[in-house]
């Protein structure tokens, strides 16, 4: 049981107890509102206008020119001086005679020869060596040892050093140098070579 009130129009009604059909209804829930308009985006502004460049500045002024100094005093040229005076040249009166007799010289030598000794073949190619000899006649010594060839390939690569042996003898060691370059002195025909005199 529950009393109903009624308002109508400013007036109240209360009325009795009626009995009560069991709960209401549940009131209807009221629709979401509609969704609301996007707001509108504003345009961008306009870029702004460019300043104008400002004028150039004026020139200035101009320096103002110094004239050049005067050039310098000229100093006085000196001549050279004449040329000495010539002196004869004083000649001998007399040539001085010759001596009457020329002492010998102690020792001398005569009757000097160039003597070859034998030609040999040159086998070495690598850092060896070839030796050539040369000797006097019984009696004479060897001034200076000399080495001398007789054939000479193009390709040869080949070093000599001489050396004495003894009065009247001579050795030239022929050297493949440096060793492996070329043919070094294979296939040339090698001598020894000394001058022989008479003491």
């Amino acid at each position: 049981m529950k009393n109903t009130v009624f308002v109508a129009l400013g007036l109240t009604f209360v009325g009795g107890c009626m009995p009560s059909d069991g709960p209401g209804e549940p009131g209807s829930s009221d629709r979401a509102g509609a969704a609301g308009s996007p707001a509108a985006v504003s345009a961008s502004s306009p870029a702004g206008v460019a300043g104008a460049a400002g004028a150039a500045g004026t020139t200035g002024a101009v320096a103002i020119a110094r004239d050049i100094g005067p050039h310098g005093e000229t100093t006085a040229m000196f001549l050279i001086g004449p040329h000495g005076e010539r002196t004869p040249i004083k000649m001998e009166d007399t040539v001085p005679e010759p001596s009457a007799e020329v002492s010998p010289i102690p020792h001398a030598l005569s009757a000097c020869t160039v003597v070859t000794g034998a030609f040999i073949t040159g086998t070495n190619a690598m850092g060896g060596l070839n030796t050539a000899s040369v000797n006097c006649p019984a009696g004479q010594v060897a001034l200076g040892i000399t080495a001398t060839w007789a054939f000479w390939t193009l390709t040869a690569s080949c070093t000599p050093l001489t050396r004495r042996s003894g009065l009247s003898g001579g050795l030239v060691d022929w050297f493949s140098t440096p060793s492996g370059s070329g043919t070094g002195c294979q296939s040339n025909q090698l001598a020894a070579q000394t001058v022989c005199c008479t003491p």
